[in-house]
């Protein structure tokens, strides 16, 4: 990763492979927050991984539409709460 620069981003898999998004973000050197697998592991006391599936779209064995929804978790949202944006830098000038 970068100087402790944190990212929050919505994901869309493409598949239901097994740590398709984890092992992606791991490739490029942006690791998710709390992969022991994949990462540095914990960010501080932040002991978990922050990967959270908020809707899940389905059918069931009749073929009927089924979606799952789930609210961020608590620990998840006071991480956010804790995290502060990074200054904008102006951009170097060339000389």
């Amino acid at each position: 990763g970068s100087s402790g620069e944190l990212i929050l981003l919505h994901v869309k898999p493409l598949t239901g492979r097994t740590h398709q998004i984890r092992v992606h973000f791991a490739s490029l050197g942006r690791p998710l927050v709390g992969d022991v697998a994949y990462g540095n592991g914990s960010v501080g006391p932040f002991m978990r991984l922050f990967l959270h599936c908020r809707r899940l779209a389905l059918r069931d064995a009749t073929g009927h539409r089924f979606v799952a929804k789930a609210p961020l978790p608590p620990e998840l949202k006071e991480l956010l709460r804790q995290l502060q944006p990074i200054e904008e830098r102006p951009a170097p000038t060339r000389v």
